[in-house]
């Protein structure tokens, strides 16, 4: 983790940004083909925003297809490596789906079958498979199931498993896509603050266990990402005070990334992880 760098990724956006507005959602992506981060975010008015770190400028992404008085409840985005693209996907307050096409400005209702009744989506999240060119969306339901839905179908299938313990309780979520097997990998933190992962060969969920974190530790934010370089997965987190740690699963360490330049006494309330490929290194985004 030598080159891990820790970003203030929204200074300049506060600076120009209306007061009244505040961050309601954040993600970030890395284009591949041009070496760049890209920061997208939902405003406290439902408005969609992504910046340009080579002209620090944000730019609002104004479409059509919503509907009216709409309210965004979860967000993600994804870079599209064949199309040269990003994608941003929501979760609306009445818990139907999204996608926003850049170059035509327009969302478009994911509609689709196979969830029960009067679902209520608690997680989001989305990968993009490389080896077929397609767009995954992944949902933790509020009775703490797991779904997937295949784009090519519109149908949702729950990803049952064992492991995990009774009576769990789905704090954190958080998905990635694996180049090298061609999986989609899924991640959480449960409400007692422990990591697991879900093996989708198997439908067995394993608990990470690791030492290096404080006692009583409490998990503010969790991502995860995968090294194609190393062909391996890292958790990063935040915790109640506000300290970035990240997991290595080959020697189920805990380390906390120290730095500078945070202002005095901040406080973290959106986080975000990636991995340019280019470089081969981590970045974090607050």
């Amino acid at each position: 983790m030598k080159k891990t760098h820790l970003i203030l990724a929204l200074l300049l956006f506060f600076l120009n940004f209306a007061q009244s507005q505040t961050i309601k959602n954040f993600s970030s992506v890395y284009k591949v083909k041009t070496d760049e981060t890209r920061y997208y975010m939902v405003s406290s008015a439902n408005t969609f925003w992504w910046y340009n770190p080579n002209t620090s400028i944000w730019t609002e992404s104004k479409g059509t297809g919503l509907p009216a008085n709409y309210e965004v409840k979860h967000f993600s985005s994804i870079y599209k490596t064949k199309t040269d693209e990003s994608r941003y996907y929501a979760v609306l307050s009445n818990n139907t789906f999204w996608w926003y096409n850049p170059n035509t400005s327009i969302w478009t209702e994911s509609k689709g079958t196979g969830l029960p009744a009067n679902y209520v989506v608690k997680h989001f999240s989305s990968v993009y498979k490389m080896a077929t060119d397609e767009s995954r969306y992944y949902a933790v339901l509020s009775n703490n199931t797991f779904w997937w839905f295949n784009p090519n179908t519109s149908v949702w299938t729950e990803s049952k498993g064992t492991g995990l313990p009774s009576n769990y309780e789905v704090k954190h979520f958080s998905s990635l896509y694996k180049t090298a097997t061609d999986e989609s990998r899924y991640y959480v933190v449960l409400s007692n603050n422990t990591f697991w992962w879900y093996n989708p060969n198997t439908s067995v969920w394993a608990e990470s266990k690791g030492t290096g974190l404080p006692a009583n530790y409490e998990v503010k934010h969790f991502s995860s990402l995968y090294k194609s370089a190393t062909n391996e997965t890292r958790y990063y987190i935040v915790l109640a005070n506000n300290t970035f740690w990240w997991y290595n699963p080959d020697t189920s360490i805990w380390t906390e990334s120290k730095g500078t330049g945070l202002p005095l006494n901040y406080e973290v309330k959106h986080f975000s992880s990636l991995y340019k490929t280019a470089f081969k290194e981590t970045r974090y985004y607050a």
